[in-house]
């Protein structure tokens, strides 16, 4: 999970528990952007989220399983016919 503040800069990551919770103490005040990204899951963000001096935001994320495409090409050459 990473909060992003454009504003300012300022950024931090943190790693979630085995149950997806996380926590950032003691962030900065300002407008976040906050972006969660999991193997095998899709990626998700969430913008504009203004936090003030002292206060507590609780942002939770339901992220769905990942799609994944597989592509394979074959090329052969054909023998010369005489």
């Amino acid at each position: 999970v990473r909060a992003f503040n454009a504003g300012n800069g300022y950024e931090r990551t943190v790693v979630t528990d085995t149950a997806g919770r996380y926590g950032m103490p003691l962030m900065p005040p300002g407008e976040y952007v906050v972006f969660v990204e999991a193997a095998t899951y899709a990626s998700m963000s969430q913008t504009g989220l203004a936090l003030r001096a002292g206060q507590v935001l609780t942002v939770e994320f339901a992220l769905p399983l990942a799609s994944f495409a597989e592509s394979v090409q074959v090329t052969a050459a054909l023998p010369a016919v005489e």
